[in-house]
This record gives C-alpha cells, structure tokens and sequence, in this order.
C-alpha cells in the first residue's frame, strides 16, 4: 500500500538513502522525502506533487519501479546495483583527492557504495540483538581502512576490493543471500 510503513522501507532499500555507515534520515519524514527526490533527480521537478500527498508516493513508486532491476522490487535483498547516480553519501563534503572523492567520481565505485549501504542496512536489521552491538564500530573501522587505500599503488582497486570483501563478509555473516550448505565431508 502506498505511503505505509512498508512501501516507505521499500523505497528506501531500493534507492539507499543512509549511508555506508548507517546514517540518515528517519524514513518517511520530509528530509527523507527530500533526499529520494534529490537521489532519483527529480528534487527540482516544477510538476512534483507535494510531499504529503498520495500522489507524491504514486508519482516515487512509479518512478522507482521503472528503474529498479526487477529482483530488486521485493522485500529480499537484491544482489543488483541500486537506481540512483553517485554513491550513499553527501559528495557535497568531501575533501579533494581523498578517497571518497575518487569514489564520487567513479560511477563503478559508487554503485558498490550504494550496493554495500544496502547490504548494511539489511545486515543492521538482523544485528539489533547483537551484545555488545558490533556491526556499527565494525563499519567505523572498516571505512577507515579503506580511506588507507590512499597509501595503495592502485587506488581504484584497493577500494574496489574492499568494497567487494565488505559485502561478500556482510552477505556471510547475516545470511543476507541464500547458502547451499551446512556441508558435511567424509574422509
């Protein structure tokens, strides 16, 4: 149903508006609003419906489900890149040559950001009895050793191998993707 609960979380596991480390906006507030218009490109849009309105959510969701690969337009997952340009955080205050410019700059590093935002939320749903909670200072952690990808003879790989070891430990660890195991081996 459109502006439930549910279709709000859609929405925002299809275009990822928090960031790789878990912040953003509350979801289905006016600042949320904003960023799904601002991440889809349509923010200045003359014809936009307001923002409290059934349209505004009917005018998103048709948009969003136009764009979205196909299995991403479930309540699972999607192992697909997600629909919006640039990666899940403000390229607006980055520092010059810093790593997360050259990802704002790269659009196949961007999708990986946006893809691993999804991923780490999915992961942060299924973390919240984790004692002590460790995923969040894990993914601290884990963005600090990527910026170290600056001392790297290749950057751009450094970061994209990070960034695919992050999501393969996310997919792993929370059981984000189905598994074909427990495998039991004789000798």
């Amino acid at each position: 149903m459109l502006c439930s609960d549910s279709w709000y979380r859609f929405i925002d596991d299809t275009v990822a508006t928090s960031d790789s480390q878990g912040h953003g906006p509350d979801v289905g507030s006016d600042e949320w609003k904003s960023v799904i218009e601002f991440k889809l490109g349509i923010r200045d849009d003359p014809n936009l419906p307001d923002r409290d309105s059934e349209a505004w959510c009917r005018h998103i969701d048709q948009i969003v489900r136009e764009r979205a690969p196909a299995s991403s337009q479930n309540d699972g997952v999607s192992n697909e890149t997600v629909i919006a340009a640039g990666p899940s955080f403000n390229c607006d205050s980055v520092e010059v040559n810093s790593i997360e410019e050259m990802i704002c700059k790269d659009t196949e590093l961007s999708a990986l950001d946006r893809k691993l935002a999804i991923f780490y939320s999915a992961a942060a749903k299924k973390a919240t009895n984790e004692h002590p909670p460790m995923l969040r200072a894990e993914q601290r952690g884990w963005i600090r050793g990527r910026n170290e990808c600056w001392k790297a003879d290749d950057k751009r790989a450094c970061v994209q191998d990070q960034y695919q070891l992050r999501i393969a430990e996310l997919q792993a660890r929370y059981r984000l993707v189905q598994g074909n195991g427990p495998f039991r081996f004789k000798s």
